[in-house]
């Protein structure tokens, strides 16, 4: 999780813990990480059985099966097989994060959960996306797709959800890294992925989002932050 102690991380990260996956929660500040690692492995570790598929490393005998590990994001950009980019900040605050990881991804699958909404101007929306920009930023080949960026993060924090099959769309240039971030959505319980084409799509898929999302849920669902998309084949 690249950072990994926004809402969006720490909630994604609580769940795929739960799915027995390994994490490794990145921050510029080695001690805040370690704090999310704790509280997720205190709360969630007992959760945990099965197989876990590991994304945390190329050594499974690092850390023992479904757990946290708090780190540098200069340590998980090197060591994850996965990247979920979470960051916050302004445009140029990612833009400078991810120059800095640089040396670090090449070539690894980037899974993008963040939205350009917040921070363009409204004359700006659907020109670009945050996954564009990201991936002119980086500077290096590496398998960007996208996953959760018109769901709210309180849906994952709290089961906003249950009872219903949520949808997320994944976009991406390359098919097994598409085929990758699907199956990592599907190991949240009620989420389903949803092949949305390449990356030129995501222009489109952050209109979903945040602000449209946040208007359609204070006028449908009392501003409950429970509001989702459902795509029927």
């Amino acid at each position: 999780m690249l950072p990994g102690t926004g809402r969006m991380a720490k909630a994604l990260a609580k769940h795929f813990c739960r799915a027995g996956l390994h994490v490794l929660v990145g921050s510029r500040d080695p001690s805040k990480a370690e704090v999310v690692a704790t509280s997720l492995n205190h709360h969630l570790h007992e959760d945990v059985s099965g197989s876990a598929t590991f994304l945390g490393s190329s050594s499974t005998s690092l850390m023992p099966m479904g757990t946290a590990v708090g780190l540098p994001n200069r340590d998980v950009a090197s060591r994850a097989q996965i990247i979920v980019w979470s960051p916050r900040g302004t445009l140029e605050e990612r833009a400078s994060l991810l120059k800095e990881l640089a040396p670090h991804l090449h070539g690894k699958i980037i899974v993008d959960v963040s939205n350009i909404g917040y921070c363009i101007d409204e004359a700006e929306w659907g020109q670009s996306s945050s996954t564009l920009f990201n991936q002119a930023a980086l500077g290096v080949d590496a398998r960007w797709t996208t996953a959760f960026k018109a769901t709210f993060a309180h849906v994952l924090e709290n089961g906003g959800h249950e009872g219903r099959v949520e949808s997320t769309i994944v976009c991406g240039d390359d098919a097994d890294a598409v085929k990758t971030t699907i199956a990592l959505v599907e190991t949240v319980p009620g989420f389903v992925g949803i092949h949305g084409g390449g990356l030129k799509n995501t222009k489109i898929l952050e209109l979903l989002g945040p602000p449209w999302l946040i208007e359609l849920d204070k006028l449908n669902a009392h501003g409950s932050h429970s509001s989702g998309w459902h795509y029927v084949t």
